[in-house]
């Protein structure tokens, strides 16, 4: 769902009823925002803080 353009937490309720869940927190339980999954979002804030943290040599 995520690979195809629709919002993961849209779609909580399809993903609980097809999981066999009494509730809907019981499949919020299994979503996570991981690198894989929000490639996207992790790479339009790397350019939005792009300089805001100066780099730190050691």
């Amino acid at each position: 769902m995520d690979n195809n353009g629709l919002d993961m937490y849209n779609e909580i309720p399809v993903l609980s009823t097809y999981m066999g869940h009494e509730n809907l927190y019981g499949t919020e339980h299994y979503l996570h925002m991981t690198a894989e999954n929000s490639r996207d979002i992790l790479d339009k804030m790397e350019e939005f803080n792009k300089g805001l943290f100066p780099e730190v040599l050691e």
